[in-house]
């Protein structure tokens, strides 16, 4: 009987180990070097549950399958049986997984170095800001919202799609005007990670030379989505480029933008 539970135990093992590898490679090409931040940007997962996923010793939690769809596009096809690609494209796709699943290269992302993370910005709450002295006030700007790093995000007001500010980060230096976004998906990691801020200046006039850059787009019935991309302008066409090899870079007709806001720099 024993021998009988060791062998059940042994192929149970055995029936997660593929999932769990391939959930350590997500986790790689999304750029978190620690189980422990990749259990925290899914929502909370302890160590040990991300651990135990990663090496089959039990399989990928319903929740954390979720957030890694939700937060990060990852194909779920790909994740539990290795069909398909890592990631799913971008919108309509996200939805037709079967219509526009992204390329990629496992080997190449497996063997690249991983990035040294910069130490955590100073963030704190716009009550704290409020009672500061003005001098030292100015070297704080407002978070006002997240920008898509994969599919553009909806938003429904032209001119200010950003959203109000309930948290201020400490750039010292930064320039009046210039406010943060924190940057939601995987195509511009590992270089900007998912979670991470970044410093987003006034608008800005496109040539041929790539710039990391916010870009609205009007995504008809008056919805605008915006998006962070490297972005350029050329031969009658705009292109967004992800910085992440896994995603494919995207051209749109010069009538989709409505304007674009430069990214002076990473924040943390």
């Amino acid at each position: 009987m024993a021998e009988g539970r060791q062998l059940k135990n042994s192929r149970m093992g055995e029936k997660f180990t593929e999932p769990g590898n391939r959930l350590r490679e997500t986790r790689r090409v999304l750029g978190f070097q620690t189980q422990e931040a990749f259990g925290e940007a899914l929502g909370g997962f302890s160590l040990k549950q991300v651990s135990n996923a990663e090496r089959g010793q039990n399989p990928i939690p319903v929740e954390m399958i979720r957030a890694l769809v939700e937060k990060f596009d990852v194909n779920i096809n790909w994740l539990l049986a290795g069909k398909g690609y890592m990631f799913i494209g971008p919108m309509p796709a996200r939805s037709e997984q079967e219509g526009a699943i992204r390329q990629h290269e496992l080997a190449e992302a497996a063997a690249r170095p991983a990035a040294t993370e910069p130490p955590p910005p100073r963030i704190i709450p716009k009550e704290d800001v409020e009672a500061l002295k003005p001098a030292v006030r100015g070297e704080y700007v407002p978070i006002l919202a997240a920008t898509a790093a994969g599919p553009p995000s909806l938003e429904g007001d032209r001119d200010e799609p950003v959203g109000w500010a309930d948290e201020f980060v400490h750039v010292p230096g930064a320039v009046p005007g210039c406010f943060a976004l924190r940057v939601s998906g995987a195509s511009m990691a590992p270089e900007y990670p998912s979670g991470c801020l970044v410093l987003v200046g006034g608008p800005i006039s496109l040539g041929a030379a790539e710039v990391p850059a916010v870009a609205f787009l009007d995504e008809g019935r008056g919805d605008v989505g915006h998006t962070f991309k490297m972005v350029r302008a050329a031969h009658g066409r705009v292109t967004l480029r992800p910085l992440n090899e896994h995603y494919r870079a995207e051209d749109v007709p010069p009538k989709r933008l409505i304007k674009v806001l430069g990214v002076l720099a990473r924040i943390g």
